[in-house]
């Protein structure tokens, strides 16, 4: 088994609660920013980029190590308009322009599509490998994300995936996209 089928085990899934933290209620209206935007601009990706650290206790840096806005723009726009994935090049420039950071980049883009992106951070990363140190090197990397996002979407394939979304909708009040429902569950797992 996939360490990350775990999440959809029915004794999992039973014991899984959200708790209703600002995290949870802030989440529709964020998504619903980026929804109503049809042409992403610069204005755009610097709002979102602060919008999405204001979940992380790090604050937010663009333009890191010489990315530039303009740079990043078009690939946003491709993400919130197409349903093919970004390559590595691609994610490693929108990682560069938003603290260098694949966490920040992740958050982002899922406000931007949150049904190609899921969210990534060192405690999905928990879940995911619990037998691996969380180190920023091994967080921090936009192939681990690749893989973890290429996982996720082979997962809501599972016969017992609807069971978890639809649980998650239940504990939230409100529907999310299946990434969202897979990366919450596994956020949750690795918390505890």
């Amino acid at each position: 088994m996939d360490d990350l089928e775990r999440v959809l085990e029915p004794e999992y899934i039973a014991k899984l609660t959200v708790e209703n933290a600002s995290y949870i209620r802030s989440y529709p209206h964020m998504l619903e920013y980026f929804h109503d935007i049809p042409q992403l601009t610069a204005k755009d990706v610097v709002v979102g980029a602060h919008m999405v650290y204001g979940w992380m206790p790090t604050i937010v840096h663009l333009n890191k190590n010489g990315a530039k806005l303009e740079d990043v723009i078009p690939i946003l726009q491709s993400a919130k308009d197409g349903d093919v994935a970004l390559n590595t090049n691609e994610l490693e420039v929108v990682k560069k322009c938003v603290n260098n950071s694949i966490v920040g980049a992740s958050k982002l883009l899922h406000f931007i599509n949150p049904e190609q992106y899921p969210i990534w951070d060192s405690k999905i990363f928990r879940f995911a490998y619990p037998a691996t140190e969380p180190h920023p090197n091994r967080v921090n990397n936009v192939k681990t994300y690749t893989v973890y996002r290429e996982r996720l979407l082979k997962l809501m394939h599972h016969p017992r995936f609807l069971e978890l979304h639809s649980h998650i909708n239940q504990e939230l009040g409100y529907s999310v996209s299946g990434l969202r429902a897979l990366e919450l569950a596994m956020f949750v797992g690795g918390t505890k």
